[in-house]
This record gives C-alpha cells, structure tokens and sequence, in this order.
C-alpha cells in the first residue's frame, strides 16, 4: 500500500520516501524477474542429465542411430538393440557370425536399416543392407543385381593386391604355417549389396533415395524400394568415410566433397582433407582424424564461408552426432559435449572415473570408456555406448 504526502510547490506533488523506497523495491523486483527468465532460456534444453543406464551388449558398441522415438545399438557381440527412450527393448537381431557396422532409422518411419556383414558357417561374406520394421521384421534387402562373380573376381584381384602381397609374404617366410589360400572373396550368387564392409548408409530429406558406402569407397545409390540406380567410385584417400544427405540430390561425401547424384558434378571445400567432419544445420564441423593437421577443430558455415576455430584445450573430438539443431562431440577424454550453430559450447557431461592415459604420446586425463554416441533429431536425448557394452541415455532438461 502506497503512502503519499502531498506538498504545493508551484501546483507540482512530490513522492513521498517512503514511496521512494517501495518504489526501489518493485524496481528490484522486476530486475530479479528477468535474471531469472534469462537464466532460466539459457539453461532451457542445454544440460543432459543420465536417465538409464544399460548393459545388454556383450562387447564394444560400435554404431548409434536415433529418431524420436527409438534409437538403436549394435556391438561387436554380433547383435542389434532396438529400444526405446525409457530404456525397454523393443527387439533383438542377431547374427551367427559377422558384424554389424552400419545402422539408420528412415525419415518419417519407425524402419531400421543396417549396413550389416553375414559369414555364417565359416562361409564367405555377405556384404548386405537389410531394413526392419518396428517388430523386428525383416522388410527388404538390399542387392546389386548386375554383379558378376567374373566382375567380383577381376575386382578383387586388381583392388586387394596389397594383402595379396601379405600373404605370399607370410607363405614364403613360414613355409610351414597354414596359411590360408588366397582372401574370402564374397559370392555374386548369395546376392550382394557391395564388395567390402558397408561403412555409412544415409537416406534423403522426403526419404526418396539411399545411399551407402564401403570400404572400397565404392558409393550406391538406392531407391526406397531397393533398386540400384547408380554407383560411383570415389577418390577422398579416406581410411572411414561417411555420407549425408544436404538435399534430395545432394551428398556430403566426409570430410569435404560435395556430390550431385544425378548430374555427378562434385564440389570440394579446400583445405580439409585431413579432417574428419559432419554437416549439421547450415554448417560443417570439421574434427580430428588421427593427425596433427586435423588438431584444431573448425566449424564451417556454409552460406557465408566463415570459419570459426574451436579452443584445442576444450576441443580434441573423434566422434561426433547431430541433431537437427546442435552438435554432440565425444572428445579423447571421454567426456561428451554439445555446441550449437554458433559453435557456442551449452553442455560437458559423461564423467564416470578419472585415470590418465596417454594419447598420441600427450598425457590426458580421461572421464569414461564412451566409445560412441547418437543424437535424437529433437535434440531431446543423447544415447552413448561404452568399449564393455554399457548404453546410458542422457536427457535433456527442459523447464
């Protein structure tokens, strides 16, 4: 209740102090209200708190896909984990022998495709794409049907001379081992999706083409439906490669070529050859590749060609996910970090030990055994995966 004494002084009023002080008061209470509103935007979404914590593989997590609902692992252990974000699996795939090195949820769907390795009973191996629905079921294979033994034969001959070269090596230094006779090499008759392991599968916007690529770096493109329509060699010098869709027509080809599908015209970034790299938003975030000239992480924005250099004592990345908005980084100390457009840094978490370790001959204190991680496009949930099979779902916490 306000208090008021009134004074004539040539036909003005004046406040009285005690109006004065309450006045200052409300002032400071309005000043209070919006630190905290601001506060409150700046917290909104940023940090990740651990909601479940899962051990389910048998080995090593190798491969994370997300969509909004589900997201799913596999592991050296040979199997796939379909599960949701409470922590319930959905289903389980597994293979007799093999590996399972590529995983994607389609766009708008609840399907899984999987880039995957079959050798069962000590056969040759199979190089497919398979996609599952929801339950588990198998949907569709992948399968080049031009491939030739007569062309798989003359291609592994002529792209495989180097371990051939081993072996007669390894036969001619140990006359008495045995070794074996020649490489597995993978049967046209079994129906094929490529040549080599599938390294990275991506699908387009609206869904309407896939792609994929091996280790050959041989690249596929693919209808919805499974068709083959094309397929391209490409020449990057990359050991691991990965694909993303920018357009319905357009690849990013790691770490810095861009391909039209239909015209075939590439484009190049230059200057990032070494790195590794992933697109998110209107940018590419440029990390580490295993070598001194990739050391310093670079965020790239595509519109405007500016380039921002990301602190090397915050920043030392080997694997990275997306969301549609934000980036998650897994640095060499195991700890996880997420940054937005800007490269701005919102959130550092997946602190479960603290032991040194010494990394490319630098002494680095390390946080956890994260070996991957996945980002759900909401940019609600991160999953990671540890080198014993351990999965953690981490939340983000929203007001």
């Amino acid at each position: 209740k306000l208090i008021f004494k009134t004074y004539v002084n040539n036909g003005s009023y004046e406040k009285s102090k005690s109006s004065s002080i309450k006045f200052k008061k409300t002032m400071n209470r309005i000043i209070y209200l919006v630190v905290f509103i601001f506060t409150c935007s700046c917290i909104y979404g940023q940090e990740f708190k651990k909601v479940k914590s899962k051990s389910k593989h048998a080995e090593e997590i190798i491969s994370i896909a997300c969509n909004d609902n589900y997201f799913a692992t596999s592991s050296y252990d040979k199997s796939i984990i379909v599960w949701n974000y409470d922590g319930r699996i959905i289903y389980k795939h597994k293979l007799l022998e093999g590996k399972i090195n590529s995983l994607l949820f389609i766009p708008k769907s609840n399907s899984l495709m999987v880039g995957m390795t079959e050798k069962n009973n000590n056969s040759t191996p199979r190089f497919i794409i398979k996609s599952f629905d929801i339950n588990g079921n198998q949907e569709n294979e992948f399968i080049d049907p031009e491939l030739t033994q007569e062309f798989v034969n003359e291609f592994y001959k002529n792209n495989t001379v180097s371990e051939q070269n081993t072996l007669n090596s390894i036969k001619k230094s140990f006359p008495t081992l045995s070794v074996v006779e020649g490489l597995d090499i993978p049967q046209a008759k079994n129906g094929l999706s490529h040549l080599e392991l599938i390294q990275h599968i991506a699908i387009s916007p609206e869904g309407t083409t896939i792609a994929s690529i091996d280790k050959f770096n041989i690249l596929n493109i693919w209808s919805k439906g499974g068709k083959l329509l094309k397929n391209i060699q490409i020449n990057n010098h990359k050991k691991d490669t990965q694909i993303y869709f920018t357009s319905e027509a357009e690849l990013l080809i790691t770490p810095n070529i861009f391909l039209d599908i239909n015209s075939l015209d590439t484009k190049l970034i230059d200057g990032f050859e070494m790195y590794s790299s992933i697109i998110f938003d209107d940018m590419i975030y440029f990390f580490f590749d295993y070598n001194d000239k990739s050391r310093t992480e670079k965020l790239f924005q595509l519109e405007s060609k500016s380039v921002k250099e990301m602190d090397k004592s915050k920043f030392y990345s080997f694997e990275a996910a997306r969301s549609k908005t934000k980036l998650s980084l897994l640095g060499t100390d195991g700890l996880i970090r997420v940054i937005d457009s800007e490269g701005t840094l919102l959130s550092t978490f997946g602190r479960e030990k603290k032991e040194t370790s010494i990394f490319r001959g630098e002494r680095l204190t390390v946080f956890s055994n994260i070996s991957k991680i996945g980002f759900s496009p909401d940019g609600r949930h991160i999953v990671s995966g540890d080198e014993n099979g351990k999965v953690v779902i981490w939340k983000a916490q929203l007001n």
